[in-house]
Formats: C-alpha cells, sequence, structure tokens
C-alpha cells in the first residue's frame, strides 16, 4: 500500500491515484528494461490501466515507453507493462489503477489493484490484500 510507505512522495510529484483503493510505486532507475507488474488484491480480476510517469529532472535521462491497459487476471494472468529508461538514472512513478477506470465507462475493474516489480524467479503478486 503506497500510503503506508511512499505517501508523501508520491503525493508530492502530483501523481498519486485519486482513488486510495490502487497502487503506486515511486523509483529512481538506472538506464535499462523494467517490468511492472499489476494484479488484484484479494485475487480480483478485471480490466486496469499500468501508468508510468518520468519525473526526474536530468536533461540526459529519459523514459522512452509508456502505458498498458487490458485484463487483470491471476497466476500467470496477471497484467505485465514493461517500460525501457536510457541515458542515466531517472526517477518514475508506476500507478495501477482500476476503480477510477469505471468512471470512464469501464465496467469489471479489479476493486484494489496491486502493482509489483517483476523480476527472474519470482511469483507475480504474492501477497494477497
Amino acid at each position: 500500500d503506497w500510503k503506508d510507505s511512499q505517501q508523501a512522495a508520491i503525493q508530492a510529484t502530483g501523481l498519486a491515484p485519486t482513488n486510495d483503493l490502487e497502487s503506486a510505486i515511486l523509483r529512481t532507475l538506472a538506464p535499462g528494461n523494467y517490468t511492472a507488474i499489476l494484479c488484484g488484491g484479494n485475487s480480483t480480476t478485471g480490466i486496469s490501466l499500468v501508468e508510468v510517469y518520468d519525473i526526474g529532472t536530468a536533461a540526459f535521462a529519459k523514459l522512452t515507453n509508456g502505458s498498458t491497459r487490458g485484463f487483470v487476471g491471476t497466476g500467470q494472468a496477471v497484467m505485465i507493462g514493461g517500460f525501457i529508461t536510457s541515458g542515466g538514472s531517472t526517477q518514475v512513478v508506476v500507478r495501477g489503477l482500476g476503480p477510477t477506470l469505471t468512471q470512464f465507462g469501464v465496467s469489471g475493474a479489479p476493486g484494489r489493484p496491486r502493482i509489483d516489480s517483476g523480476g527472474r524467479q519470482r511469483e507475480y503478486c504474492p501477497r494477497q490484500q
């Protein structure tokens, strides 16, 4: 839960989720390829959105890839969105939205999406929320 660990920092970016049930992480990343993994809390499923914002101030560092909207399942069917940074370390905010999408006519969003960072030999979104 972003409000338990990074609330002030994420709110200071102006990119905090508007719904307390949604998720966000703030990271400073070295150049490379990254994966954001979105799953529904308590094994819920539905349509969600993964967004990545480059909030770094270094002129030479930049985020070079964007966002994904799709179905969030469980197990091997979690949503996976990738992004690439280049030029140097940059700070990014990654958000996992679900409930907010309903105000745009999207039905079936998971009630409490949870975002995780990807890695090899990991169980995606192993914790229940």
